[in-house]
């Protein structure tokens, strides 16, 4: 493997040191398949053969059309992981040096299809004068007198466990030609190996992580191996524990480019990192719109001209695109929203949008794979990637690979042809995506790697996780498009249980031999299921391993003596005359949290908007809001409302839905389908409809504002209040009204801390007499009134105060005291009922009510701040 080739000249290279040496020649060590490319181009160069072989991009994506033209292509849900078996089939058919299909065996209808797909995919080679790398070590050994070879010469074949048989027909015609080829074994060592079980998977890794920890403080010389089965699944976790053990400071500080103590021999997809995904999103914008997370992400991408002079106004824009909560954003909305929210703030932004949409327009419908390569690359110098800031060692590499990705794709232009861009996109995404990076850093002390080829590292300490009985040996899993018989009488790769045991005693065997010093783990447990050790370590001495103290920034902070505690509860103070914004929106802050108060309202601390399917909660209240205001600046009284017919109001309602969501629909086009925008019509005309009902059942009444705004002051705050709707009675009066499409507290305006109080503000600041105030209940079948009135009768269903002058006074008394709290800096993270009030706050990880132990779990279905208005 590469990696092996990779550790054995850094072995050589130490060696040499150690010796005082400061020069000398290098070694010439290749992993197989490099060495077999040597072999091929030295056999082309003597006998001036004109095949090219194919690259790993090729012959997928050739294999993957083959077998969609195919007559099973209908019966076949996933081509591409087809194609992929298929390949293995073809690789091991070749590896073993058995035809396509030897004569008497049976095929069944899988087997049968692969034999028309790779007689299909043989004829492409042949027409086109390709090779297949599979093909090359049976080539080699047949021309084999062909190949210059200079002297006598020995060739070293290391960590091949299992050799196959076209492996070794090459090696023995190398042989015959006086080429001394040698299958090294590695030393074995004799030392003492143990078996240890934990608790689950997560706390073997952190032991094993200790035990490295530990090995090292001992001998700061050593070399260690963990091996991690399927570690390429698990490197996320791998790295977060391995990194709290042995670098806790990195979790804190930015890497200061020293060598890291441990690496993971498991490379991550490339479109994993930042640099390529951020490259895949521009491309991606110059053909169609993108999520709204992934705009957001390019807008503060690092890799674009500009960046860092322009990083706040460029989130202030993401922030702003949010708020249209348009699911997918495109270039023209990007640009048009740059040039209203951030200006001049983008102007680097801007002008690299605007050179990629330009660029995107110009594209033609089709062209070859090196055109659309030569195409990408400047969509992306027009969009300004990869920034204007030196990259990083790593963030070079990454380029470099991108770079060979593009090349790959280049090398699709004989097998595609003339293609999409959509197309181009989905093979560019497909080659990152397959392409593994590992970045190239000095030798770790500490390996983290899989079981293939650990054994032949030649570490001083090792140790092995995963060694339960279900996972060891692993399962057989025969390759379906071969036939079972002819796997097994093969001997192929995870033909059956039996060659597996024996492939893993082999394994086993090696890997305790491996070094004089062995740890065999296994979890005990694993969700609900318990788990025992495999039987090939059994026979071990089960004893826990001596480990490092934990030195986890956790375990340093539970185990700390002294623990300081500070409150702090309180911010400064409001200074005089300070205007602030947020209206009623501050006291029913201040009413439900006094932390979410300051927090929103003093430091303005929002979350960004989530964009989902279709309209939430509060979108669908809006357009109840604008329907109902519509109809009644339309109608101006209840007296115009009783004029009309049903049929009238019908037409009425009809015409403000038509137009209230047509003007939804321009503005969220996404959103409103024909099919969606008709039952949102049939939806706001039936509550309408339901609602001018109950209204016709009050007392007379004139509508003199609606959705109407007015400057208010209570004690030291002051600001703007915006109510729904105000009706004037006969008499002067006036009734305010809150629209509700949602949940209505039972109790809106009792206690000190009120749930609802806009209506009592604006109550108690007005100048005009006020007769009664009311939440308006807009709710299919469960329309009413809820509020209070100075009388009875005055709206259907709501109650009289006993004393009206006494009530409004309290409520005076009450926001009196919810505004001195506020002025005076008041920002206890104080929640009124518990969870339930935290329940739609955006604010946890800033105010931490979780970790404070003041949200006990309550749901008494009183509170929860609804976002329908």
């Amino acid at each position: 493997s590469a990696r092996l080739a990779r550790r054995l000249s850094w072995q050589f290279t130490s060696a040499r040191l150690a010796t005082g040496a400061s020069a000398w020649e290098s070694p010439d060590i290749l992993p197989w398949n490099a060495w077999i490319g040597r072999l091929w181009e030295e056999l082309r160069w003597s006998t001036g053969r004109t095949d090219a072989v194919l690259r790993s991009a090729q012959r997928r994506v050739l294999w993957q059309h083959i077998i969609e033209s195919s007559p099973q292509r209908h019966h076949l849900l996933q081509p591409a992981a087809v194609a992929n078996r298929a390949m293995d089939a073809w690789d091991n058919l070749h590896a073993f040096n058995l035809p396509i299909f030897p004569a008497g065996v049976f095929l069944n209808e899988d087997a049968r299809a692969f034999r028309g797909w790779a007689d299909a995919y043989r004829r492409r080679c042949v027409e086109d004068e390709w090779l297949d790398e599979a093909q090359l070590p049976a080539i080699l050994a047949r021309a084999v007198n062909d190949i210059p070879v200079r002297g006598a010469r020995k060739v070293l074949l290391v960590g091949f466990d299992e050799p196959t048989p076209v492996a070794r027909a090459l090696a023995e015609a190398l042989n015959g030609i006086g080429v001394e080829v040698v299958w090294q074994s590695p030393p074995r060592a004799v030392g003492r190996a143990i078996q240890a079980p934990f608790h689950d998977a997560n706390a073997e890794l952190l032991a094993a992580a200790r035990w490295a920890r530990r090995c090292l403080e001992r001998d700061s010389a050593c070399s260690i191996g963990i091996v991690v089965p399927g570690v390429s699944s698990q490197r996320v976790l791998v790295q977060d524990v391995f990194a709290n053990v042995l670098t806790p400071l990195s979790l804190v500080k930015v890497p200061d480019g020293k060598q890291d103590v441990f690496s993971i021999a498991a490379g991550e997809p490339l479109t994993d990192q930042p640099l390529v995904a951020h490259a895949l999103l521009i491309l991606s914008l110059a053909r169609e719109r993108l999520p709204a997370i992934d705009a957001g992400a390019l807008l503060r991408s690092p890799y674009l001209r500009g960046a860092t002079a322009e990083a706040p106004a460029r989130a202030l824009l993401d922030a702003a695109l949010r708020r249209r909560r348009d699911r997918e954003i495109g270039i023209g909305a990007m640009l048009a929203e740059g040039k209203h929210a951030g200006g001049e703030g983008v102007a680097d932004l801007l002008h690299g949008l605007g050179a990629l949409q330009g660029r995107a327009r110009a594209l033609p419908a089709k062209q070859r794979a090196p055109d659309w390569a030569r195409a990408c690359s400047v969509l992306l110098k027009d969009a300004g990637w990869p920034g204007c800031r030196t990259l990083t060692s790593v963030e070079y590499q990454v380029l470099s690979a991108w770079r060979d990705v593009l090349a790959d794709f280049v090398s699709l232009d004989g097998v595609t042809g003339a293609i999409n861009f959509g197309t181009a996109l989905r093979h560019l995404r497909r080659l990152a995506a397959e392409r593994a990076f590992q970045p190239q850093t000095p030798e770790a002390p500490i390996q983290i790697l899989d079981l293939a080829g650990a054994a032949d590292m030649g570490f001083d300490h090792l140790w092995v996780t995963g060694m339960h009985e279900d996972a060891w040996p692993p399962t057989a899993q025969p390759n379906p498009f071969l036939p079972l018989p002819l796997q097994r009488e093969a001997g192929m790769p995870r033909a059956s249980a039996e060659a597996e045991l024996a492939r893993a005693r082999r394994v086993t065997d090696s890997l305790l031999a491996a070094c004089t010093d062995v740890v065999m783990s296994w979890p005990q447990q694993e969700g609900d299921t318990v788990l025992r050790p495999s039987p090939l370590i059994r026979t071990l001495d089960e004893e826990q391993p001596p480990l490092a103290e934990d030195a986890r920034w956790v375990a340093s902070v539970f185990s700390a003596r002294r623990v300081s505690t500070f409150v702090d509860d309180a911010g400064p103070a409001l200074a005089a005359g300070t205007e602030v914004r947020g209206g009623a929106a501050l006291f029913k802050s201040q009413a439900a949290c006094p932390f979410r108060a300051f927090a929103k309202h003093r430091l303005r601390a929002d979350a960004l908007e989530e964009v989902d399917v279709g309209l939430d909660a509060m979108e669908r209240g809006t357009l109840v809001h604008s329907v109902l205001q519509q109809v009644w600046l339309t109608l101006g009284s209840q007296a115009e409302l009783l004029k009309l017919s049903e049929a009238g109001i019908g037409a009425l309602v009809d015409a403000v839905v038509e137009k209230i969501v047509g003007a939804a629909a321009q503005r969220r086009p996404q959103v409103f389908t024909m099919r969606f925008a008709a039952m949102e019509r049939q939806r706001l005309g039936t509550l309408a409809r339901e609602w001018l009902a109950e209204e016709c059942r009050r007392a007379p009444f004139t509508v003199t504002g609606c959705e109407a705004s007015r400057p208010f002051r209570l004690g030291g705050i002051a600001g703007q209040l915006r109510t729904d709707r105000i009706d004037t009675l006969p008499d002067g009066r006036q009734v305010i009204l809150d629209y509700k499409t949602g949940h209505v507290p039972a109790k809106p305006w009792e206690g000190d801390r009120p749930e609802e109080p806009q209506l009592p503000l604006y109550a108690v600041t007005g100048a005009e007499p006020l007769a009664a105030v009311a939440f308006a209940r807009v709710v299919r079948g469960e329309g009413a009134f809820k509020g209070i009135a100075a009388e009875p009768d005055l709206l259907p269903g709501v109650k009289s105060a006993a004393a009206w002058d006494e009530l409004l006074a309290g409520w005076r008394g009450v926001l009196l005291n919810l505004a001195a709290q506020f002025e005076r800096g008041h920002a206890q993270v104080d929640p009124r009922n518990g969870n339930v009030t935290c329940r739609n706050c955006d604010l946890h990880p800033f105010c931490r009510v979780h970790e404070l132990g003041v949200a006990p779990e309550m749901d008494d279905g009183t509170d929860g701040d609804s976002h329908e208005s």
